[in-house]
């Protein structure tokens, strides 16, 4: 299985919506690998200046800013941006700009496990071990 940027990588919860205070503590506990949008020097500038945001779109950023959007640290990626994971009511959602890199795979097959929840890629294909990978 071949799992990169064009692919919809979803952490679905079993028969139910993720936990967000679970959601919080994983990303808490695995600060080597994750940082919050609000910690990175782009979240404490958007933070810093809020209050110049119009009202149409202050809440959406404000949103962003509230633990529901972590980035994956160096240890997992060159960048930021090449990989976002961001909570959704019912589900956690996965951007990456690359190919998959195993690091990152075992890391949110670790996250899926802890949420009691499995990986769905593309929404119909789901992804529970390494080996699965291309």
């Amino acid at each position: 299985m071949r799992i990169g940027r064009n692919n919809f990588i979803n952490i679905k919860g079993n028969n139910e919506q993720i936990d967000f205070q679970k959601w919080i503590a994983f990303i808490e506990t695995h600060k080597d690998y994750f940082i919050w949008y609000e910690d990175t020097e782009e979240g404490k500038e958007v933070l810093k200046n809020i209050d110049e945001i119009p009202e149409d779109f202050k809440s959406r950023v404000s949103y962003s800013l509230s633990k529901t959007n972590a980035y994956c640290t160096k240890k997992l990626s060159k960048n930021f941006g090449d990989c976002i994971v961001k909570y959704a009511i019912n589900e956690v959602s996965v951007s990456l700009e690359k190919k998959i890199t195993k690091p990152i795979a075992e890391i949110l097959l670790e996250m899926a496990n802890y949420l009691e929840a499995k990986i769905i890629i593309d929404d119909k294909k789901e992804f529970i071990s390494l080996e699965q990978l291309e």
